[in-house]
Order: C-alpha cells, then structure tokens, then sequence
C-alpha cells in the first residue's frame, strides 16, 4: 500500500511519468497497440459521463482519456507525491471544472453511491491484501450506476507464455523480495472471482502484450538475479514481451 506522501513502487512521480511514455513509444516503435490504447477502446466512453480512476499516478492516462471524451472525472491516489504531479498533468480540466482529485487510499475512500459510469483501476489493487482487495471491490460496485463498468488491469496474472515472460517474472519476483514494496498479485480466477462476488457479470477478459523495460533492474548484488537478467537482456527489444489482463465487469441492470 501506498504511503500518502510517497511515490508508488519505489518509483517518484516523475521517473513513472517518464517510464509510461517510454513503454507507451516502445509499443508503438514495434507495431503493438499501447495498453493504454486497448483500455479507452474497450471503455467505450460517452461524453458527459462520470469517471472514477482509482489509483490515478500521475495522469497521464486521464490525460489521454480526457483529449478523446469531455467527461466528469475523479481520480483518487494514496500518494501526495502523484497527485501534485497529477494537478500540474491535468490543469486545464480541473480549471474547468472537469476533474477532482483526492488524496485518500482506496482502503479509506468511502464511494458515492451509484453515480460512476465507469471505473478504471490499473495496475493497483495489487498494492492491496486480498481481504482489503475484496473491500474495495464492493465499494467499486457501488460506486457504479445500473449498467457501469468497471476496468481492471493488472499483470502477472496469467502464466508465462514465453521464455522472456517467465525471466522476466522471476527478475520482478526477485526485485519485490529483495528492494520491495510488498505487492500482493493474484492469478486470473482469483480477479475474476474478486468481481463476481461483489456483484459484477463479467463482460469480458482481454491478454494485451506490453514492452517490459529492463532498465530499472539494477542495484541487486545477487549471482542468480543478475544470470536472469544477462539472460533476459540477450533478447530482441521486439521480443521482450510481458502480457497483462484487462478485466470488464457490469453492474446488472436491476430486475
């Protein structure tokens, strides 16, 4: 979990604002849809609709959803440090009046009741225990009209595909184990049944490979992570692939 006045991951606002660009361009240098992309596709936004982002960073992805659709937004993050960068990403539509932000962890936003048409969390109920995951699922469900949405993205859910993917989680395994912060990933059926049991049907579950940068693996003086990285850095850019899951739930319409 997020300290309210650090950056997530061990990452500052501004490297992870840096690093989101960066794998953003990879993906679009080697012909892959950004996942980004997929998500906004799949959300199929109206104008005038009502947004949560839970775990919003530093904004760059509300960013980009806000230059395709004029919506209502609020995004909410446990770091103080990503919500000042995301003041600065997002000034014009919080000038406007578009956009709010609040400095809460989801574990103690206490949700409005249905009035989201969407919400998106992306790769960030996994900085939560599974009990409190379970919790915030529930406030999800809601938080959402009859008919909302919500969009769950998170990694290393499903297993390996390739070589690459299989060092590349070890290389990840080894970094949270040993630099940290703790992170508490869940496998597929465990995000699918997360949702059913706070009331979601599920709509639809999407793979979407993503460019897995090797830079930030540093600073570990261990033989055996350092022969995983040799290893995984003898691959071509355009094969050092990782694949996340995108996850669509509705709330029911009521009978």
């Amino acid at each position: 979990m997020n300290d309210l006045n650090s950056g997530w991951g061990g990452y500052t606002a501004e490297n992870f604002l840096v690093e989101r660009r960066k794998a953003n361009e990879l993906a679009r240098s080697i012909r892959l849809t950004p996942v980004d992309d997929i998500v906004l596709q799949k959300a199929s936004l109206e104008q005038g609709m009502k947004v949560l982002d839970a775990g919003i960073g530093p904004g760059i992805f509300v960013k980009q959803l806000l230059e395709l659709r004029d919506v209502e937004l609020v995004g909410v993050d446990s770091s103080r440090e990503f919500i000042e960068v995301a003041q600065d990403t997002l000034s014009p539509w919080i000038a406007r009046g578009r956009v709010s932000l609040e400095l809460v962890s989801l574990e103690e936003w206490l949700p409005p009741a249905s009035t989201f048409h969407r919400v998106f969390c992306m790769t960030t109920i996994h900085h939560l225990p599974p009990e409190e995951m379970r919790k915030v699922a529930a406030n999800f469900f809601y938080c959402l009209v009859p008919g909302g949405e919500i969009l769950l993205v998170e990694d290393w859910a499903i297993p390996p595909s390739s070589l690459f993917e299989d060092l590349a989680r070890r290389l990840r395994w080894y970094q949270m184990e040993r630099k940290g912060p703790k992170e508490y990933h869940q496998d597929l059926e465990f995000y699918k049944s997360l949702l059913c049991e706070a009331g979601f049907l599920l709509a639809e579950v999407v793979s979407m490979p993503r460019p897995f940068q090797l830079e930030g693996f540093k600073g570990i003086e261990d033989p055996e992570f350092n022969r995983l990285l040799r290893l995984a850095s003898e691959f071509p850019t355009e094969e050092r692939l990782v694949r996340m899951v995108l996850i669509r739930g509705v709330v029911p319409h009521k009978q």
